[in-house]
Parts: C-alpha cells; structure tokens; sequence
C-alpha cells in the first residue's frame, strides 16, 4: 500500500466521516476527526469531505498558511451551488483546492458554477465475500435516515403509508441524535405521519456494521429518497445482494442497474437553503406502491438473480480500489 502524507477529515455528517475514514485506510493516510488535528498530527497535505460550502475555502486558506501542503475537496452537491468561485471563501475554494465529485451529477454542478473539477471519484464500498441468501432473510423492506425533505419527500410518506396500508413489511429507522430534551419536533412529526413500523435509532450509538446487518437481513431495500450527491446507502445495499426499490433519479443511474424496481421521476423541484440548493426528482407515489408490490410478489428466483446481478456491480465500486485515485492526487 502507498503511504500518503497527508490527512482525510469529513465534517459535520456521519457519512463524509465513514466516507474519509475508508479513503484513509484505502490508501494509506491519517484520518483526523478535525482538520486541526490533521495539523496537530503533523499531515501535510489535507483531503476534505464535505458540501459546498464556505467553511471548506476558510480551511483551505488556514491550511495553505500552516501546514503549506495541497487540499483535495471531495465535493458533494445535491443541486445548483450557491458558494461562488468569484466571491467570498468560493474564490479559495477554487483557487486553493483540487476538486474531485462523487458522480457525475455532482461535477455537472460544480462546473456550471464556474469551478474546475479534476476528478470524478465514486464512492466505494465494502463487498463481503458471502451475503445472506433469500431465506436467511426477514421478508421486509428497510429504509433507514435521518430527516430532511429530500430523504423523507412528502410523496415517499405517502407511499409509505398507502403501502403499510395494504399490509406490505416495512420497516422505517429514523435517525436521530436524542440528545436529553428527546426526539427533535422533525423527527416527533415524522412518527406521527408514519405511524406504525417505525423504529427510533441513535444515529451516533448505531454502529456501521448495525446498519449493514439490518440491510443485509432483509429482502428489500426501499429508498424514498428524491435527490442527493451519490446515495451510498444504495450502494451499500447492492454489495450484500439486497435490490433497492427506488426513483430511478441521478446519480443513482449512474450506478444502479435499472429494474422492475425502479421508478421513473415525473418532474423536479427546487428547495433552497443559504450555501446549497437541492434539486428533488419527484415521483408518483403510486408507481412507488407498484414497485413495493412487485418486489413482494417477486419469485425466489428472480430475487437470487437480482441480487447477483448487484453484488456483481458493487465489485466494481470497491473502496480498496476506487479510492486509489486520491493517492495520485496527494502523493
């Protein structure tokens, strides 16, 4: 393995963090929790996983001063970018760092906004070498995240609810910090809108292996998600032989074989926050129904065709490989 003198951090999400501790073990480098312990560490060169956001150009313009090595940003957009390259910390972002995307989709952003990106890197994952077949398997569909509008669309609750409706399994874990004063008033919402099958879970006690072996241990995976910047999760559920029942939008297409599962989007909308705006592919949450009942009424063999067919893409979305990329770009 190549030893790389430099840092990954993600900040503020638990997934820029799993994604920068497998890019770290992939290619040999430090993983630091904070670019200040990258500093403190003594990393020269700094690899950022994060949004679009200004923050990423103040530590660009930190880093270049106190450490003086190179700052890759692994950018992830789930829309128009709103930091500019002209202006403010955007001007450091492209001036001070080498950008690399998640997907297609995501690069398209980022170079309609005026930014040069040297890279397309998607993420990895982890592909064991056995996964449970159908009969190891609870006959359920899992769906686990945390809220906001583009992971729980209103259309995805409504098909959510017509599915339970007509005693479809589906089981639904909602993430949440439950920090003492409880369950965020997002999240209470959320539980009274879903009702029955849903689990609340610590997003910061659940272990990653947790959530793989619920993934695993169920026939279906049901993504109600209408946008993102790559959507791991799908990945993740591909490399242990578990279909998704999913829209069919960008840049899932980018990966994800398109199947009797898919959905196809009907139209988008925009959603807009202060340093991003997120572009939502909104589908008909009947043709959602649909696709649940074909996956329940899916013959085993069918199923263990599918779910071949997956795990054989996944491999070639291994982080061990994939991630090799970074070391050209920091070596």
């Amino acid at each position: 393995m190549v030893k790389v003198d430099a840092c990954a951090v993600g900040l503020h999400y638990l997934v820029f963090k799993q994604v920068a501790r497998d890019i770290a073990e992939a290619v040999g480098m430090g993983y630091a929790e904070t670019p200040r312990d990258a500093v403190r560490a003594g990393c020269r060169n700094l690899l950022i996983v994060d949004n679009v956001n200004e923050r990423v150009g103040f530590i660009a313009r930190r880093w270049r001063a106190e450490a003086g090595g190179d700052v890759v940003f692994y950018a992830v957009t789930e829309g128009p970018v709103v930091v500019a390259p002209g202006d403010g910390y955007g001007r450091y972002i492209a001036e001070l760092t080498r950008i690399v995307t998640p997907s297609d989709h995501a690069r398209r952003w980022l170079e309609e906004a005026g930014y040069h990106v040297e890279a397309v890197v998607p993420h990895g994952v982890r592909v064991p070498e056995k996964a449970k077949g159908y009969e190891g398997r609870a006959r359920r569909a899992i769906y686990r995240a945390y809220y906001i509008k583009r992971k729980f669309p209103p259309y995805g609750i409504a098909a959510v609810r017509k599915a339970m409706s007509q005693g479809y399994p589906i089981t639904i874990y909602i993430r949440d910090d439950l920090y003492p004063q409880g369950l965020e008033p997002r999240h209470q919402a959320l539980l009274q809108a879903l009702g029955q099958g849903v689990v609340i879970e610590n997003s910061w006690s659940t272990t990653r292996e947790k959530v793989l072996s619920d993934i695993e241990g169920s026939l279906f995976f049901l993504n109600l998600a209408d946008g993102g910047g790559f959507e791991l999760e799908v990945l993740e559920s591909m490399a242990v032989g578990t279909p998704a029942i999913t829209a069919y939008f960008p840049p899932i297409s980018e990966y994800y074989p398109r199947n009797e599962l898919t959905v196809e989007p009907i139209g988008e909308w925009d959603e807009g926050y202060p340093y991003i705006t997120i572009v939502h592919y909104a589908y008909n949450p009947d043709d959602m129904v649909e696709a649940i009942r074909r996956a329940f009424e899916m013959p085993r063999e069918r199923w263990e065709a599918l779910s071949a067919e997956l795990r054989e893409r996944a491999r070639e979305y291994d982080y061990r490989r994939v991630y090799q990329a970074f070391a050209k770009l920091l070596g």
